[in-house]
């Protein structure tokens, strides 16, 4: 490598230390693996956001107005709930990635990627 090819390097090295990476968008080919750019990446050189897996939260709920809820009946009545309450409730939500999601894609080093977040159109 001559000099001036040197020089080149060593500037482009200490530009891309003071530049951060810039966000991608990727597109995932299966629910495991991502595309940006040209690169394939696989589930263990990624880190993904919590809200785009299948995943289980717990929640309370109180409520303390009446709730009213029509039967599937013939005779068409409702009825009325009042004063709702449970405490840590399990609920399951599925918000796993799958392939054609687009995706929002932070490049942190040559190894590894954060998906952060699932994008659509209006």
């Amino acid at each position: 490598m001559g000099p001036y090819e040197q020089i080149i390097t060593i500037m482009r090295e200490q530009g891309a230390a003071k530049n951060p990476p810039m966000l991608q968008i990727g597109e995932m080919t299966s629910a495991t693996t991502c595309r940006v750019g040209e690169i394939e990446i696989e589930s263990d050189d990624y880190l993904i956001a919590q809200h785009l897996t299948d995943h289980e939260i717990e929640l309370d709920i109180k409520s303390n107005e009446a709730i009213e809820a029509d039967t599937n009946t013939t005779s068409g009545h409702n009825h009325k709930l009042l004063d709702i309450k449970t405490t840590k409730s399990k609920v399951k939500i599925y918000g796993a990635l799958k392939k054609g999601d687009v995706v929002l894609v932070q490049r942190m080093s040559d190894e590894l990627y954060v998906i952060i977040e699932r994008l659509v159109e209006l």
